[in-house]
């Protein structure tokens, strides 16, 4: 069994999302790739079920949260539902309902399931240094090493190679780029 699976369908111009596992560090990749795909429907509607989601971690709670006033600022209302109540109370104390559109009863149609398999993307790890980055500025390279997805392991010297390359070794450095990159989605 997977530790985490999405499925998305279009229905009377929304999107919608279907989430079972978990949503942690071990997954949070792939739970932004399903929602940067649901984006890509071109609605400007998405719901994401959150029903069959077991546990979610802050890593995923950050990744929503970033997804949802991304969205927003592209003109796409997104809503999130079925949260289990332990779930609902992390989020409910992280006041995250103020910044993203939860309801607690939402009426999500039923689709026939046609099994998709997901292409294999190649991963690039400067991109995903980035997005770590942006997502946490006071990460340090040894936290940053041990989260990178294990197919993509590379040595501590090669790691710090490239985030000297991008100028991310140091903490200021990475706060200023994280401010630079999230002042530039602001515009």
């Amino acid at each position: 069994m997977k530790i985490f699976e999405a499925k998305i369908f279009k229905e009377n111009k929304r999107v919608y999302v279907n989430l079972k596992g978990k949503i942690d560090t071990r997954t949070v990749n792939e739970f932004k790739e399903v929602l940067e795909k649901a984006k890509r429907e071109g609605e400007k509607e998405i719901v994401i079920n959150y029903r069959d989601v077991d546990y979610v971690s802050s890593a995923g709670y950050g990744a929503l949260l970033k997804f949802c006033v991304y969205s927003k600022k592209d003109n796409i209302n997104v809503i999130v539902t079925g949260m289990k109540p332990e779930i609902k109370s992390i989020f409910d104390i992280m006041e995250l309902y103020r910044f993203i559109d939860y309801r607690e009863k939402y009426d999500i149609p039923v689709f026939e399931e046609k099994i998709e398999e997901k292409a294999e993307e190649t991963f690039n790890l400067e991109n995903w240094i980035e997005e770590k980055i942006i997502e946490n500025p006071l990460i340090e390279p040894s936290e940053l090493i041990k989260e990178c997805p294990s197919k993509n392991k590379i040595s501590e010297k090669e790691f710090k190679e490239i985030l000297k390359k991008k100028n991310l070794l140091t903490r200021e450095e990475r706060l200023f780029f994280a401010y630079k990159k999230l002042k530039e989605k602001l515009k």
